[in-house]
């Protein structure tokens, strides 16, 4: 299962898909 992350820190939103053990693995 794979979710949009975005990163608005940027000038220009970076959005890529990532599986969602990784994005909780960086949380």
């Amino acid at each position: 299962m794979y979710k949009k992350y975005c990163n608005f820190y940027m000038v220009k939103p970076k959005c890529r898909k990532i599986p969602l053990n990784k994005m909780f693995n960086h949380m």
